[in-house]
């Protein structure tokens, strides 16, 4: 049985009539079962087709007028008492109080999915009660925010989970037991992940590996979100255009990702995607610059990126914890998502909003980076982000987590800290010395490594040359702190695909000709 507050949704519908643009406000989603009543429904609809079709002053005529042209909507409409609740709702010059109402709408709304979930609700409302406790109940219930609800039932959830903490997880081994098996594992699957951008990168972090999270800061403006998105790409889009060699490169790695952005917005990723993808650089795109040549590229762009539509944009622009823990599980159980990147660790309103008033912004951030580390462990999935440096970050000369902006601490649940700066006016000099010595492109930016947690270089860094405008990166050297080149071999990454083997190159004429790969389900070298 459905549960909903029939005054409430009157008044919603009222602050829709009178204010249509609430109708299509981000601030405000609506779902045509939050009106549960089939009356309630078509208003709605009404209102927000009528707005989409440009009407942008709708009186009550043009409702009328709306369901009379759908003569099996409009009969049925009369028939369950619509009219008389039309002329109610559109002549309600009450304060509306829309927040209020719109918040307890939404609230029946969210008992009515758990209960069709089977999930038992009495416990907030139960219309089996005498009025006396019935009212008791509600007092609590009206008082209670969304999150307060979802925070009742997963305390419950967890409550049951702690009394069966020994049979779900096995915390104490002896050191030999099932130690064959991990040698023999370990020779047939090295812990390696699938590579990110960047040859020498891949060989000190060994790639995007499983139940890791990794931390790349930056300062405002340094690229980090375009970073992200390249590695989104490379894991995600199995091909690539290459301006070198002016032919399509098939990686092999067509993966399920996740990127949550909480400042850009959907199409200013797409952009960027489409940037990595054809080797046109993003401002030509924007601005229609593109040669004809460029064009042709494009459209073949879109084309396989909509074939290969591994990518999965969610925009939150004020997050909670409790909201990003949600979406990271749905969309890591839904759509078998392996690789997670969150842009970025930052104290936003959400978090502002929803913390406890004792609590320092430091703490808030250091919980949000443990959530997102025992998410990597529990669903065994990569999570990146990535932070902001704090203001001195110019005058260090050793790039750490100390100048990690709002807690260092941070840094102490990354398995991989990083920090991508450009380079000073010495260092610029320098690297373009030894970038002509050693023959590689002359860098712009440096990414220094202060901790790789299980892993043999650290307090390195890597000169790389990162185009921005196509969000793609080219390793060039890596040095010690004291800015000596170090020699060693990059590790290469091959990802092996169903029907082939290795990774292979084709150079298509139309879209036909680029091939679906495989999803890459092993980490494999």
């Amino acid at each position: 049985m459905p549960l909903y507050n029939e005054r409430s949704i009157r008044k919603v519908l009222s602050a829709l009539y009178q204010n249509n643009e609430l109708l299509i406000s981000g601030e405000y989603p609506f779902r045509l079962n939050d009106f549960v009543l089939k009356k309630y429904k078509a208003i709605y609809s009404a209102l927000y087709n009528l707005y989409s079709l440009g009407n942008s002053n709708i009186d009550i005529s043009d409702i009328t007028g709306y369901f009379q042209q759908q003569v099996s909507i409009y009969s049925k409409f009369v028939e369950d008492g619509g009219m008389d609740a039309l002329y109610e709702i559109c002549n309600d010059t009450t304060s509306l109080n829309f927040e209020y109402n719109y918040s307890l709408m939404k609230k029946y709304a969210l008992l009515t999915d758990l209960q069709q979930a089977g999930i038992d609700v009495s416990d907030l409302y139960d219309v089996t009660l005498e009025p006396e406790k019935l009212e008791k109940q509600l007092a609590v219930f009206n008082a209670m925010e969304i999150e307060d609800i979802f925070k009742h039932y997963n305390l419950k959830l967890n409550n049951i989970q702690s009394n069966y903490e020994n049979f779900l997880e096995k915390t104490c081994i002896t050191a030999g037991e099932d130690l064959d098996e991990l040698v023999r594992s370990l020779q047939t699957l090295p812990e390696v992940g699938l590579p990110l951008e960047g040859d020498i990168y891949n060989t000190i972090t060994r790639g995007a590996r499983l139940k890791k999270l990794y931390i790349d800061s930056g300062s405002s403006g340094s690229g980090k979100s375009r970073r992200m998105i390249g590695n989104c790409c490379k894991l995600g889009i199995p091909m690539y255009y290459s301006i070198e060699g002016e032919e399509w490169i098939n990686t092999g790695c067509s993966n399920k990702v996740l990127y949550i952005t909480t400042e850009l917005e959907h199409s200013e990723i797409q952009t960027m995607i489409l940037a990595y993808v054809s080797g046109i650089n993003e401002d030509k795109i924007l601005s229609n610059k593109c040669s004809q040549e460029e064009l042709d590229r494009l459209e073949l762009t879109v084309e396989y990126i909509k074939q290969n539509d591994n990518i999965i944009i969610e925009y939150l622009p004020n997050p909670t914890i409790s909201t990003i823990q949600t979406l990271i599980k749905k969309h890591c159980l839904q759509d078998d998502v392996q690789y997670v990147f969150y842009d970025y660790i930052h104290i936003g309103a959400g978090l502002i909003s929803n913390r406890d008033k004792q609590m320092r912004d430091d703490v808030i951030l250091l919980l949000l980076t443990n959530t997102l580390k025992e998410l990597a462990n529990e669903l065994n999935i990569h999570i990146s982000s990535a932070t902001q440096l704090n203001g001195d970050y110019e005058e260090k000369e050793i790039k750490n987590e100390n100048l990690i902006r709002g807690a260092k601490s941070i840094a102490d649940k990354a398995d991989i800290g990083a920090i991508t700066l450009r380079p000073n006016p010495g260092e610029e000099e320098l690297g373009k010395a030894l970038a002509i010595k050693l023959g590689t492109p002359i860098p712009n930016f440096i990414t220094d490594i202060y901790k790789n947690r299980r892993g043999k270089w650290t307090g390195v860094r890597i000169w790389r040359y990162i185009d921005l405008g196509m969000c793609r990166t080219v390793d060039c050297f890596v040095t010690n702190r004291q800015n000596e080149p170090i020699d060693f071999d990059n590790m290469k990454v091959q990802v092996k695909q169903a029907n082939h083997t290795g990774g292979f190159v084709v150079k298509p004429t139309k879209v036909d000709d680029l091939g679906t790969p495989a999803r890459v389900e092993d980490n494999l070298i």
